[in-house]
């Protein structure tokens, strides 16, 4: 912190316009700090800090004249392309996704794999519906390095979909999912996993739950055990995601049955009847 005081109390005394001193930051500042988060993490409270600095700098320590979200798009949007120190500690942080699924082969992905293991097989583990308060109680409960907590967490925070905007539901991986809880606690049966049920669909058909029977004789082998933690499960399931499958299914089937009314009494109204069909 004081590195970068010092930096920009030499550049005060300078007569530079805004977009000198965004050069400035940029080039002279926060990349110290932005070589730093390739490998370690910058807690936010530091960002803040710096964010504070920058802009003192920014507006002579003055009331800021524009907002920093304008700020940060592009000279061409209205901007002048400043750096947003959060953003960029995260994309830095999660560009190691990329590095680890690139071609070449490197001593340090066998320790990435190790860690990551310890939430999820890969990529199975960058699947998971998970808030960050979840996640970082996970990666607590894993006993993972600070570096491999705040990579998770970052993930999950960009990640996360509440049960109202997840759309796709019959697609949602079950396991680690912040919208299916039991007694305030995310889900996570590994036998389950190790055969392969990760989805809501694998479980729930047509708006209904799959028998226990079913589900055993498709993935599982134990159905006394199975049976119970298929009970969790259901208590644990969105009601409100199980309403919006059913209600789906009654009308599917709804328009089903007026397209084969429609095909056996006919309509006066073609046009009527082909939309109904279609």
């Amino acid at each position: 912190m004081g590195k970068i005081k010092n930096t920009l109390d030499l550049w005060k005394m300078r007569r530079l316009t805004l977009y000198g001193k965004v050069v400035v930051i940029k080039h002279l500042v926060t990349s110290q700090l932005v070589y730093t988060a390739i490998a370690v993490p910058v807690p936010y409270v530091i960002i803040k800090k710096v964010n504070k600095l920058v802009f003192n700098f920014l507006w002579n320590s003055k009331k800021e004249k524009v907002k920093r979200n304008t700020l940060y798009n592009p000279v061409k949007e209205g901007g002048l392309g400043m750096i947003d120190l959060h953003s960029k500690c995260q994309s830095l942080r999660l560009s190691w996704i990329h590095k680890y699924f690139k071609g070449e082969q490197s001593t340090w992905k066998v320790l990435f794999k190790y860690w990551t293991q310890k939430i999820g097989e890969i990529p199975l583990c960058f699947k998971f519906n998970c808030k960050r308060s979840d996640m970082f109680h996970i990666c607590s409960l894993k006993k993972l390095p600070e570096f491999y907590v705040d990579f998770f967490c970052t993930w999950s925070e960009i990640k996360y979909l509440d049960l109202h905007n997840v759309n796709d539901i019959e697609n949602e991986i079950i396991w680690y999912n912040s919208n299916i809880k039991y007694r305030n606690e995310v889900l996570y049966f590994p036998c389950w996993v190790n055969s392969g049920v990760l989805k809501v669909k694998q479980v729930i058909q047509h708006g209904m739950w799959k028998a226990i029977q079913t589900i055993c004789n498709d993935f599982l082998g134990k159905i006394l055990l199975s049976s119970f933690k298929l009970f969790t499960l259901k208590r644990a399931f969105p009601v409100a995601w199980l309403h919006k499958l059913r209600n789906r299914e009654q009308c599917a089937n709804v328009l089903d049955e007026m397209g084969i009314n429609q095909l056996c009494v006919g309509s006066s109204d073609s046009s009527v009847g082909r939309a109904f069909i279609l």
